[in-house]
């Protein structure tokens, strides 16, 4: 490889890292726990090991596009996983018990529906029925 490509890989590996551990404190800040924040962040292992199983599987090799697509993965997921949990910590203070709650959490959309003309969603009722 050419010592501009490995320069290059290089700074982005110390970008996803300072990335990485900058989200962690964020998230710690906004949930007040880093247990959650670590479980958020569980994410990220898998899509890498995912990403190098698909590389390995096809034949291809890391490059500049690869790479670039591994962040973008990695950040749909964490997204996904941070809706996860801010579902589930909310849903235990309506529901009968905290595995409940839990376990909902991942159940309900994260916004309502954009066809939707009530303006509300179907979190209001714990059931996730609409009341109408």
């Amino acid at each position: 490889m050419s010592s501009l490509l490995i320069e290059t890989l290089d700074s982005l590996q110390t970008g996803l890292l300072a990335a990485i551990v900058v989200i962690l404190l964020l998230l710690a800040a906004n949930y007040q726990s880093f247990g959650l924040s670590i479980s958020v962040l569980a994410t990220v292992p898998a899509v890498l090991l995912g990403a190098m199983l698909v590389l390995l599987a096809t034949g291809a090799t890391l490059n500049l596009q690869s790479y670039m697509g591994i962040i973008m993965s990695t950040g749909v997921s964490v997204a996904n996983a941070i809706l996860i949990v801010t579902n589930a910590e909310k849903l235990p203070d309506r529901l009968s018990g905290p595995f409940q709650g839990r376990h909902r959490g991942s159940q309900y959309p994260a916004a309502p529906h954009p066809y939707d003309q009530s303006g509300d969603d179907c979190r209001d009722d714990p059931d996730g029925q609409r009341s109408r």
